[in-house]
């Protein structure tokens, strides 16, 4: 499923989140701005990594179902969510399905 020049983005999903990917009703992915995602998204020097595709996964076990989809860009959500609280995530933007 992958040649050599392609830069992947592995993911997991919960069945609910795959079928909506699917189905072409969720077109972002978000994750927390937490330690782990900014390894995974950002480069040292602040700026987003680059992929190609991202290959979802719906869970874990060897058989789980795949979908390969086009990955469009990464942007960082900096939103209030009451008076004295924000909230800061990561929304990936997907494309095309590939297969």
């Amino acid at each position: 499923m992958k040649n050599e020049t392609e830069s992947i983005l592995y993911l997991n999903l919960k069945k609910e989140y795959f079928d909506l990917i699917q189905k072409g009703e969720k077109t972002s992915e978000f994750r927390e701005y937490k330690k782990h995602w900014i390894q995974r998204l950002m480069n040292p020097d602040g700026s987003f990594k680059k992929y190609d595709y991202i290959l979802f996964q719906n869970g874990y076990h060897k058989n789980a179902p795949q979908m390969k989809v086009e990955f469009k860009n990464i942007k960082i959500i900096n939103e209030k969510v009451s008076l004295f609280k924000r909230v800061k995530y990561f929304e990936i933007n997907l494309g095309q399905i590939i297969n």
